[in-house]
């Protein structure tokens, strides 16, 4: 398909790059994710027993299972999403947003089920690949996706999350060595430039 050149002139100059930023690492705030891990746990264990106050016991929120028969068995509410193969009615996020009205355990449950994303899926990945630099050495891929766009794993770092307060303090934990700063780049519009460039329509252009 005459595609030698980009992968001599675009991928294989990138490989000793690559291998240099797996080498190098980035540096991360070890004590800040221990801190945020914890203050998380300290709220989980919170929206917990509040839930439990609320519905008069015990359930665990991890389990779709058993939010199902609270919310739609115990409490009575009227499911608005479809029922699962299991037949139980979903409990999924966009199911309970249309019921965060209808109950005060609604938006408890929603939060809990954010923190606990950030605990498991962030931190507590962030905090297993620390090496004993105090550095994270991902590993990085130039083959990783079928749009070709780079990716990472052990961990990705490239699903960090931007917005929200935990998602934040998250972000927050990668920093520059002293004497450095981060820089971030990012093409502007390049979809719609790739459009035009194609298309040759004069108005995308201009």
């Amino acid at each position: 398909r005459n595609l030698s050149a980009v992968f001599s002139k675009i991928e294989e100059p990138l490989i000793p790059i690559i291998s240099e930023m797996e080498k190098t690492g980035i540096l991360v705030n070890k004590v800040l994710l221990e801190q945020t891990k914890k203050e998380i746990q300290k709220r989980l264990a919170e929206i917990e027993k509040a839930v439990t106050e609320h519905v008069g016991k015990s359930i665990n929120l991890n389990s779709p299972k058993q939010l199902s028969e609270l919310l739609f068995g115990s409490l009575g509410l009227k499911p608005k999403g479809k029922k699962k193969e299991s037949g139980a009615f979903t409990t999924n996020a966009e199911a309970l947003e249309t019921l965060k009205d209808e109950h005060p355990v609604i938006p408890l449950i929603l939060e809990h089920r954010e923190l606990q994303k950030i605990l498991s899926s962030y931190l507590e990945s962030l905090l297993e690949h620390i090496g004993q630099d105090g550095r994270i050495h991902a590993k990085f891929f130039q083959h990783g996706t079928t749009t070709g766009r780079f990716s990472s794993a052990d961990p990705n770092l490239q699903t960090i999350p931007a917005s929200g307060t935990w998602g934040r303090l998250v972000r927050r934990a990668f920093i520059a060595k002293p004497g450095s700063v981060f820089i971030s780049c990012d093409y502007s519009q390049i979809e719609l430039r790739v459009l035009a460039m194609l298309s040759g329509d004069e108005k995308l252009v201009a």
